[in-house]
């Protein structure tokens, strides 16, 4: 039955799009190994010849991690918007072009810059098909979606677009391992602030009513009108690192006792 599956793979969110002829999995996760891929497959009902493309929302490393690994499983080409290509392709870290882009971003950027990147090192991967600003239809891979360029956390960012949901990578998310989701607080060097919020508009302008991104839970329109106006009315998503860190030990300690 066509629709989106969502999976966890250490501190990064990945998703099967499933169309009537095809299945399109969204981000490869966080995790290495084709014992990774083969148990995200089999949990989710899926053969690893059941997948016709892997696309890559944005070339943030915790999101195409594992990339090799899915295509030595899968066998299905890799693609991306044509600003991201180069992360991928050359296994950059995201330092190269990142920066704070809310209060909070550049306090944790500031304190990830101290402690060191959690990530050592990126892995690199192929890539064989990219797209421009425009966008492209997915329906040759067997799905009823589209990849829309939504820029603002990254120069390469995409979403997903399956009837009135879409898969929005780092546009909309949440500080990894949680819950607190709000808009980007990371984007690119000398980006324009407004970019990320003139995307998510484009995507409610596209009639999406479900928001799944690469951290936390999904959020429905309602909430994330409501970021948005928030930030355009001075109010960013803000939290403390403590407040982040304690997010992130209670999530875990519910997850053991489920």
């Amino acid at each position: 039955m066509p629709g989106i599956i969502k999976y966890q793979s250490f501190m990064s969110n990945g998703y099967f799009v499933v169309g009537d002829k095809g299945v399109i999995a969204v981000d490869t996760g966080a995790e290495f190994g084709a014992e990774a891929v083969q148990r995200i497959l089999e949990n989710a009902g899926l053969k690893p010849e059941d997948i016709t493309l892997i696309l890559i929302t944005h070339g943030h490393v915790d999101h195409f991690m594992n990339i090799q690994a899915w295509i030595d499983v899968t066998r299905a080409p890799v693609m991306c918007h044509e600003n991201a290509k180069r992360f991928i392709v050359e296994g950059l870290l995201p330092d190269v072009d990142l920066q704070g882009r809310t209060r909070m971003g550049k306090e944790l950027w500031a304190a990830q810059q101290k402690e060191g990147n959690p990530i050592a090192q990126s892995p690199s991967g192929k890539v064989d098909i990219v797209f421009g600003d425009d966008g492209i239809d997915l329906k040759p891979w067997g799905v009823n979606a589209i990849a829309v360029y939504t820029p603002g956390h990254t120069r390469g960012d995409c979403s997903v677009v399956v009837g009135d949901e879409a898969i929005v990578g780092d546009l909309f998310t949440a500080p990894a391992w949680t819950d607190l989701a709000g808009m980007t607080y990371f984007t690119y060097l000398n980006a324009p602030y407004e970019q990320a919020q003139e995307s998510v508009q484009k995507l409610l302008n596209l009639g999406v009513k479900r928001f799944w991104s690469g951290h936390g839970n999904p959020r429905d329109d309602v909430f994330v009108r409501k970021a948005l106006e928030d930030e355009k009315n001075g109010k960013e998503m803000y939290y403390t690192k403590e407040e982040i860190i304690a997010n992130t030990l209670s999530s875990y300690m519910g997850k053991i006792k489920d």
